[in-house]
């Protein structure tokens, strides 16, 4: 079954990821505002949207995880990140 070794391949990743940012979409402001920010308006986007909101949820859990620190993201948290 495993052909590379890795226990998930790409494109499973990718359906799981795709998954997670259509639910961030619904729950999340802050997966919210990085979808309507690739997208721009456009339909035609919408599907690489949802890819690079899921793999900026994985970072984002990576990050969680690798710090030992709850989650704790406030909207104005990127606004400072994003002026300085």
């Amino acid at each position: 079954a495993e052909k590379s070794g890795h226990a998930l391949n790409s494109a499973l990743l990718r359906k799981l990821l795709i998954q997670v940012a259509w639910g961030m979409l619904r729950k999340n402001p802050r997966g919210k505002q990085l979808f309507n920010r690739i997208c721009k308006g456009h339909k035609t986007r919408r599907k690489l949207a949802a890819v690079a909101v899921g793999r900026h949820a994985l970072v984002w859990c990576w990050g969680v995880l690798n710090s030992d620190q709850d989650w704790n993201w406030k909207p104005q948290d990127d606004k400072k990140r994003m002026a300085g």
